[in-house]
């Protein structure tokens, strides 16, 4: 029988998060994109690529942890750092 709640290492890098299970650090997949097209490199991840709603059991766990340590979403940080970008842009380019 398969576990209902998996612990995760998770740890940020340049691309986005590196997920491990602690038990088999040997396995360790990338998850990155943001919020609304998540990217897994795990194998579940790639079957079901072509399905747009289907999220592998690291990406929630990575969106989980960044809301813990933050104390918002991953979402609601990626809405305002685009908004600043725009706020950054000459008004020519807008």
């Amino acid at each position: 029988m398969k576990q209902q709640h998996e612990t995760f290492a998770i740890s940020r890098t340049e691309d986005g998060f590196r997920v491990y299970n602690p038990a088999d650090p040997t396995k360790s997949y990338s998850v990155g994109g943001g919020p609304d097209a998540p990217t897994c490199t795990c194998p579940d991840f790639q079957f079901h690529e072509g399905d747009p709603n289907w999220r592998c059991r690291h990406i929630p766990a990575v969106l989980a942890q960044y809301e813990r340590e933050n104390g918002k979403s991953y979402e609601s940080e990626e809405r305002a750092a685009i908004q600043e970008e725009a706020g950054a842009l000459p008004e020519s380019l807008i």
